[in-house]
């Protein structure tokens, strides 16, 4: 069961049952009523094939947007956003999930994070250790493939012998009945996908693509190939650390065409045409995760998963807008349609890391301290030392009208007898 959750307008947060053949649009007779003018009167169907939802576009006028890319039809994964005019929803998956709360094989289902091409991760316990973990539970429909269990068993053994601080551990695999699920370490990280909507900072991109280059190349030296690239298995936390999930997750058991587009964008060229998958697949899935991270969108638009899956083998990925010539190039040669010129794993991570190490460092600005008025108080005035008196001695006292009065008697001899 799955429910339409509304994004904006009057009825944000409100939930909407999803149900086969459901009908979107203006018109009352619709299953689903939109009051928004720039939807058409039957815009969208929602049906199920193959065991999963499907939205279709019913030729309306202003179309409609899967992820932001406009489409015909396509799969619905959970946590795809869905436009129609200017009514948003998210598809997602019903609270009363009947694993919700449910303990199997000792782990307890909490949360439902994700949707993935074979199957859907939740946030579980394990009850016997009291620590959270990762659940990846496999679809039901190859959950009752012998061949394909077996196989994904095999992987999930062979993704738990890899040691890499970029790479989510798992644990083990379980089978109890119809469940069958494999366990990894719990993260606190949000996919890569949720940042997608604009351009990411240069450093951040490339920091984090490095990071999962260099974890596949540990991957690819013990002959393990990841084979579903995307955003949406690039884990990162608020520190820019990144951790690769989604190990042994039979998504070639998925037909191509059953995918959704979201999907469809980071495959390679020769999964489509349904050739085995080699370290340079993903080799060019990580390539369009780097050129989505630089660009901010997208570099393939379609109407439909054929279409889409068309374009992969037919066009080639449009030049990257790189902050250096020799990224550009690297990103080009990683979204080759020629496997053989694709770099390796670890060609494409020592090149990220010295890029990182000529790109400039972002300047943490200082605060400026601005000091604070002191009030204004009066001088205190400092008083100059008092100029020293000449002390006149007794003898001088004595002395002085005598020499006085003999200087006048001179001055008036002369005076009187010679002017």
């Amino acid at each position: 069961m799955a429910r339409l959750v509304f994004l904006n307008g009057q009825n944000m947060g409100e939930a909407v049952e999803v149900k086969e053949g459901m009908t979107l649009g203006r018109q009352a007779d619709c299953d689903l009523v939109l009051d928004d003018p720039k939807t058409s009167r039957h815009h969208a169907r929602i049906v199920q094939e193959g065991g999963r939802y499907v939205v279709v576009d019913l030729n309306s006028s202003n179309g409609t947007f899967l992820n932001g890319v406009r489409i015909q039809k396509s799969a619905l994964s959970m946590g795809d956003r869905l436009r129609l005019g200017d009514t948003e929803f998210v598809f997602a998956p019903d609270p009363d999930d009947e694993l919700l709360g449910r303990t199997v094989a000792g782990f307890q289902f909490l949360k439902r994070l994700r949707h993935g091409a074979a199957g859907a991760f939740y946030l579980g316990r394990q009850v016997a250790l009291d620590r959270n973990v990762i659940l990846y539970l496999l679809d039901k429909t190859l959950a009752q493939d012998s061949a394909a269990v077996a196989h994904f068993k095999e992987e999930v053994r062979a993704a738990s012998m890899l040691r890499h601080k970029s790479v989510l551990r798992v644990f083990d695999v379980h089978q109890a009945g119809d469940f069958v699920f494999s366990v990894s370490e719990a993260f606190d990280g949000k996919p890569l996908a949720d940042e997608l909507d604009k351009p990411l900072p240069a450093r951040r991109i490339i920091a984090v693509v490095q990071q999962i280059a260099d974890a596949l190349a540990e991957a690819h030296s013990r002959g393990i190939v990841h084979g579903a690239i995307s955003p949406d298995v690039i884990l990162v936390d608020r520190n820019g650390n990144a951790k690769l999930s989604g190990f042994a997750g039979l998504n070639q058991k998925v037909p191509v065409f059953c995918r959704g587009i979201g999907t469809l964008l980071y495959i390679s060229p020769e999964e489509v045409l349904g050739n085995p998958l080699t370290p340079a697949s993903d080799i060019y899935s990580l390539g369009i995760v780097l050129w989505h991270g630089l660009m901010g969108r997208a570099p393939f638009e379609a109407s439909s998963a054929p279409a889409m899956a068309r374009i992969r083998c037919e066009k080639p990925v449009p030049p990257v807008k790189a902050p250096s010539p020799v990224v550009a190039h690297l990103v080009a040669n990683m979204c080759s349609r020629d496997p053989a010129e694709r770099p390796d794993a670890r060609t494409v991570a020592d090149a990220l890391a010295e890029t990182l190490k000529r790109l400039p460092q972002r300047r943490k600005i200082a605060k400026r301290t601005v000091p604070k008025p002191q009030p204004k108080t009066r001088k205190e005035v400092t008083p100059l030392p008092p100029v020293p008196t000449r002390k006149d001695s007794p003898l001088t006292i004595i002395l002085l009208p005598p020499l006085f009065g003999f200087g006048f008697l001179i001055g008036w001899l002369i005076v009187k007898f010679f002017l």
